[in-house]
């Protein structure tokens, strides 16, 4: 009997590029076909975005999906989960501990100098009177609170998924040193039942503040969890020969149908609260690891192409200036289909070149790492 073992079963056969990343100087691989996929998650926010604007296409063909915006950021949160606790199991492996003040330092760094350009420009618009912002959105995007403002402008609007996600950084690296290396399994696997409880426990108990569902991290935790969870089991399931030859059969490969049609079931309150998004998590992370796992597939080669690659390394300069161009509210000739997608690509890149790689490489100076380290 064969044993189904792909590329990356282990250390040595992860098919993964070794980069220097910001972590202390330390080679990182850079995991297969998650460019990609940051790439097809920026491109359903897109999507969903650009529909509406002045000239745009209608898009009907989307209704079948739902919301494929919300689908495209429910994709970045589980690589997120997953990818932040693979480097924190790396650094466990490495040094024997975590050290809280040198992982939210590299968070800092690889978040916080594009979003303060974002900011401030549009603040900078906000005084001109070119945009209409409000104060109180700026308090809630600088303090990383937009995902509990309710009346957040359109402009600031899309960094509730980005308060999301700094509040994450905030939490999971100092659950693990509490629980342990062999705990975080466990930890994840409950997180996946908090967040269904805050969802159904929000719109019976606290209606004023159902708005919140979706947005706020207890109604969203299972999605990081999952991809928390898949990052927990990677080691073990990489090397199951039943496992592999599951995840490379044609149920998985259909995952993403799965995924669409679980989507588009989100207005069906009583499934999708309960089951169905935690379901959508499930089938986006085994879908992942799909690809992670056998980048050599159609499917992976096409995600780990070059310019699928080039569009998710700008995905998050990306994530950013998108929103004034895809307004559809908007009277602004940069807010009209097609220049608003050439102005937010344009806005990207520039942002990228300019800012978030240039901190990026300065990031990786290894004096800049040099904390303490909580042993587990």
């Amino acid at each position: 009997m064969v044993l189904l073992r792909p590329p990356c079963a282990d250390r040595r056969l992860m098919g993964e590029r070794s980069d220097i990343c910001a972590t202390g100087g330390a080679i990182v691989p850079r995991i297969p076909s998650l460019d990609g996929l940051r790439a097809l998650s920026i491109a359903l926010v897109l999507l969903a975005h650009v529909r509406g604007t002045r000239y745009a296409p209608a898009l009907s063909w989307m209704n079948i999906g739902g919301d494929i915006g919300n689908l495209g950021v429910r994709i970045f949160f589980v690589i997120s989960g997953f990818v932040i606790t693979r480097l924190l199991y790396r650094e466990i492996d490495r040094t024997g501990g975590i050290s809280l003040s040198g992982f939210l330092c590299r968070r800092a760094i690889r978040i916080v100098p594009a979003f303060a350009t974002y900011v401030a420009a549009v603040a900078l618009a906000a005084t001109m009177g070119v945009l209409e912002v409000e104060s109180q959105d700026f308090r809630s995007a600088l303090t990383f609170t937009a995902n509990f403002d309710a009346d957040r402008s359109w402009y600031i609007g899309h960094l509730w998924s980005l308060s999301v996600e700094e509040q994450f950084y905030l939490c999971w690296p100092a659950f693990l040193v509490v629980v342990g290396r062999s705990g975080m399994a466990w930890a994840a696997a409950a997180l996946l039942i908090v967040g269904p409880l805050a969802r159904v426990g929000l719109h019976v108990f606290a209606p004023d503040y159902r708005w919140a569902i979706g947005e706020s991290l207890p109604t969203v935790i299972d999605a990081l969890a999952c991809g928390g969870l898949l990052a927990a089991l990677h080691e073990r399931l990489a090397v199951s020969g039943r496992y592999l030859r599951w995840l490379r059969s044609r149920t998985v490969a259909c995952a993403p149908l799965a995924a669409v049609a679980l989507n588009a079931a989100g207005p069906h309150i009583a499934f999708s609260y309960t089951i169905g998004q935690t379901l959508l998590n499930a089938v986006i992370a085994f879908w992942l690891h799909r690809l992670v796992m056998f980048p050599e597939s159609a499917v992976g080669r096409m995600l780990n192409s070059r310019p699928a690659v080039a569009v998710g390394a700008i995905s998050y300069s990306l994530y950013l200036w998108q929103q004034p161009f895809l307004h559809r509210d908007s009277d602004l000739l940069v807010a009209s289909f097609p220049l608003n997608l050439a102005c937010a690509v344009g806005a990207a890149l520039l942002s990228y070149h300019l800012i978030e790689r240039p901190a990026l490489n300065a990031g990786r100076q290894p004096r800049l790492w040099q904390a303490h380290v909580s042993t587990i």
